[in-house]
């Protein structure tokens, strides 16, 4: 493997990601301006300024300061689904919390106005350049490898490769929309392609280490400490990285030495741990076992529902704004004490109405099954087109060369298409993570595609 080829692809992304993406945020119009009143944003927005001001991990629609910003705004009217919310102040369990810690630090060092939300999305702008460019290392490492197999790169192709998989994220808008918001997608990225080059370590240890002498050496305690960390950073920026424990648990085993069952269960452990203090503290908060918080069954209802299955299996919020709707005229619902109780009597609904919903569509399951799929990973035109094409090259030629680290690079992917088609999808949201992965795999196709060009060009001379 030629470790400095790949520093050397780490460093030409970073330098030309990081310019790109920082250049989208300073150039784009909301580059000092609050979070998009469409999206998510001001969610995290709220929970980051009560953590800013020593509230901890709090949700409070009504609280002035934190509206000040808003009624300012020029949008103020664009903001109205926030600012006349019914009152609402409690702890907030239904969104993971590092992201908000994170914004909440920039609060502290610059004060919560508009250069803090600048600042934000720089952050943001960061975290996309710098797990892009481990994605465009991991293709120059994987690359390099096949030697090893016998089926070498050359030095032109993995340039070729590493040079195309740095174009497709530069001019990917999609991915560039992020960084101009206040969500978690950046972040998960960055993290999602920290674990991926951890498990194509892993990997190559499989293939290289020889079985009399270190085959039977478990993971060094760092590698399993470090990995279970990412985990567990990955499930405190996304929730729904949580349901992946299982899947990655068996990747870790497939893709081990000789103590897989200890090492993949002791990084299990090591996440575990590390959430723990998080999911015991929901627990306590709602005095019922829901260690991920609210979200996950509100959200449910979504993907469950009439809406979701004429609408190609997108998640829709009619159905919770239905729901809140109903519960705010019933009189149960007002005379409960606090706003946790109202938020946990909203929860055992929404399982109620998903439990009648499927029950009464199970025939067209396997149609919303697939309809989701689609809609995942749409679109199938222009440039989308052609990358899924590569990535899809890529994916193929290293199934076919039983390369190991297929397990990662195609196994994370299909493990995140399953969970997605089991759960709901969000015009392809979910996969931005993983967005990194697909660069790699990019590349690797471009290279494979060079290859049989130079062998059918050498054959016709």
């Amino acid at each position: 493997m030629n470790v400095f080829n790949a520093r050397t692809w780490f460093l030409i992304a970073s330098s030309v990601l990081g310019t790109v993406c920082i250049a989208s945020v300073v150039l784009d119009p909301r580059f000092t301006l609050l979070p998009k009143p469409t999206s998510d944003g001001p969610v995290y927005e709220n929970m980051a300024y009560h953590l800013f001001t020593g509230r901890g991990f709090w949700i409070d629609w009504q609280d002035a300061k934190w509206r000040e910003p808003y009624e300012l705004s020029s949008e103020r009217d664009d903001f109205r689904a926030y600012l006349d919310a019914p009152p609402q102040s409690m702890p907030m369990t239904g969104r993971p919390p590092l992201f908000p810690v994170f914004v909440a630090i920039i609060y502290k060092l610059v004060d919560r106005g508009p250069t803090a939300f600048a600042m934000v999305r720089v952050f943001s702008a960061l975290c996309l350049a710098v797990g892009c460019a481990v994605a465009v290392a991991n293709a120059a490492t994987v690359m390099a490898r096949f030697e090893e197999s016998g089926h070498k790169f050359s030095s032109w192709s993995i340039g070729i490769g590493c040079a195309a998989a740095i174009f497709l994220a530069a001019s990917n808008r999609t991915l560039l929309s992020y960084a101009s918001d206040f969500l978690t997608e950046p972040l998960a990225l960055l993290l999602t392609q920290l674990l991926v080059a951890a498990l194509l370590a892993l990997t190559h240890s499989r293939v290289c280490t020889s079985p009399r002498r270190t085959s039977n050496r478990p993971l060094a305690w760092w590698l399993v400490v470090a990995i279970g960390v990412t985990v567990a950073g990955m499930i405190l920026v996304r929730s729904l990285f949580v349901l992946c424990l299982p899947g990655l648990w068996l990747l870790l085993v497939l893709i081990g030495t000789s103590h897989r069952l200890r090492d993949a269960t002791l990084i299990v452990v090591v996440a575990v741990i590390c959430l723990s203090p998080w999911w015991v503290r929901n627990c306590v908060i709602l005095e019922r076992f829901m260690p991920l918080g609210t979200q996950g069954p509100i959200t449910l209802l979504g993907g469950y529902c009439d809406e979701a299955l004429a609408g190609g299996g997108d998640w829709q919020h009619a159905p919770e704004q239905r729901l809140r709707q109903t519960m705010r005229d019933n009189q149960a619902f007002i005379e409960l004490p606090t706003d946790v109780a109202r938020e946990l009597m909203i929860v055992a609904e929404s399982k109620h109405l998903v439990r009648v919903w499927i029950a009464e569509h199970v025939a067209e399951l396997p149609r919303l099954f697939v309809a989701r799929v689609v809609t995942h990973w749409n679109p199938y035109t222009g440039k989308s087109l052609v990358w899924r094409l590569l990535m899809l090259a890529g994916a193929i030629y290293l199934v076919v060369k039983r390369r190991p680290e297929a397990w990662v690079l195609v196994g994370l992917p299909v493990m995140n298409t399953v969970l997605v088609a089991s759960l709901y999808t969000t015009g392809g949201r979910f996969l931005v993570p993983l967005y990194g992965i697909l660069f790699t795999l990019s590349a690797i196709g471009v290279a494979s595609l060079v290859e049989l060009a130079i062998v059918r060009f050498a054959r016709l001379r």
